[in-house]
């Protein structure tokens, strides 16, 4: 499924590549107050949830933030199509953060999706996952990540740009990257718009958003420093609300924006 929409001057596509539930026990609810509220929200013990990626076309550019999972590559050349991109046309693809279900559409049979697009990440998170030393302190479920990370940036030699930021910057113009460490070292959001309408792709910040909305204290077994997490995702939550930004994400129920 693809919804369009205009954020400022920019043309923005939300693509959903599949539904993704995930399982209410991958939330850390520790309080017989959070496990309550668990249960409450999620009677069924499933999270609803898509497997999102956003496409920003500007005057100058056309870029993806985030490319899905290795077995969506397909899905989302489908989407791409619906939009009216080749993907030849891709001039960047910005990575949220290296896990699986981000980077897997950057390769297809081991070869780069995406011949002409320069890969923008945080540097921090390039060298997390290019240190193998950080393997076997990771968690199990995240091990296999590493060689899919090296490999995939293997197939864009010379075209990754490591971006060092502690606050907001713009890469591209109407396209802000705001830092939003927790749920791995350099993990990233993006804000798209010029003055006006804006939307926050948050990238990783919430997984199960009907919840962590209201209880942003309550991080996922995912979250590398759950509490860098918790506290960021409060702060980031409150800014929004604040500024009226539209917001949507990875794992949210379909390609869909909502105002918090």
């Amino acid at each position: 499924m693809v919804r369009a929409q205009k954020t400022g001057d920019l043309d923005v596509w939300l693509m959903a590549l599949g539904r993704v539930d995930l399982p209410a026990g991958i939330l850390q609810a520790t309080s017989e107050a959070d496990k309550a509220a668990v249960a409450k929200f999620y009677p069924d013990g499933k999270i609803p949830a898509t497997l999102n990626v956003m496409l920003v076309k500007g005057r100058d550019y056309i870029a993806l933030v985030d490319t899905g999972a290795p077995e969506t590559v397909e899905r989302l050349l489908a989407a791409l199509k619906q939009a009216g991109v080749e993907p030849g046309q891709v001039t960047h693809v910005i990575v949220t953060h290296g896990h699986f279900d981000h980077i897997g559409g950057m390769l297809r049979d081991g070869k780069p999706v995406f011949p002409s697009a320069k890969i923008l990440i945080h540097q921090r998170e390039f060298d997390f996952w290019m240190n193998n030393a950080n393997q076997s302190k990771a968690p199990e479920m995240l091990r296999e990540g590493f060689a899919l990370f090296q490999k995939t940036i293997a197939g864009y030699q010379g075209r990754c740009e490591k971006l060092s930021l502690g606050g907001d910057k713009e890469i591209l113009p109407g396209l802000v990257l705001i830092p939003a460490f927790g749920h791995t070292p350099g993990h990233v959001a993006v804000l798209a718009g010029a003055d006006g309408k804006k939307l926050f792709f948050w990238g990783d910040l919430l997984h199960a958003m009907k919840l962590q909305r209201e209880m942003p204290h309550i991080s996922p077994v995912f979250d590398l420093d759950p509490v860098e997490a918790a506290k960021i995702r409060k702060a980031l939550l409150g800014r929004a609300k604040k500024e009226g930004w539209q917001t949507s994400g990875i794992h949210v129920p379909g390609p869909f924006s909502w105002p918090l």
